[in-house]
């Protein structure tokens, strides 16, 4: 896992990125102990986990697979109830989360709003991140419905969702 996450987060080739993230999400969606160690036993594993997209910034287009693996990774390391805090404490995950509601594969969008919705009952305020509804994509409007929901059903503990 460490080795996995080295590569992941070096600058090493995208290929080679891509490879690793693959592996890890194959990993953490076929076996509970790699999530809860994940994040237990390795410093800094969500930051690491969220590198390559945050130095992509912009750009996470060119890399789309790269991305839904890493949100797909981050997706199984939350459903651990154990591990919310720590996913939801960390500075990147909800900005690296908005931005794939916006940018990404339908599969990447829907996977964000999950995990989003796994954080649930740790998230105190939402970033602005709407209106993503005139971009002309069909999954915009699950989002924007799912995440309402969401905020009605929370009791209006996210503050700032703005459709």
């Amino acid at each position: 896992m460490t080795l996995l996450l080295h590569r992941l987060s070096s600058p090493f080739s995208a290929k080679d990125q891509a490879e690793a993230a693959g592996e890890l999400c194959s990993q953490t969606e076929r076996f509970n102990n790699v999530r809860a160690f994940f994040v237990a036993e390795i410093p800094d594993s969500i930051t690491r986990l969220l590198t390559p997209l945050s130095s992509l910034g912009e750009e996470v287009d060119s890399n789309l697979e790269l991305q839904e693996n890493i949100v797909t990774t981050l997706l199984c390391i939350s459903s651990i109830e154990q591990n919310r805090t720590a996913v939801a404490q960390n500075p990147l995950v909800i900005p690296q989360l908005t931005k794939s509601l916006k940018q990404g594969t339908d599969e990447t969008r829907r996977t964000s709003a999950l995990t989003l919705a796994h954080q649930r009952s740790h998230i105190c305020s939402f970033p602005p991140l709407f209106p993503i509804g005139d971009q002309g994509k069909g999954e915009d409007m699950w989002i924007c419905c799912y995440l309402s929901l969401l905020a009605l059903h929370n009791g209006g503990r996210l503050k700032k969702l703005m459709i």
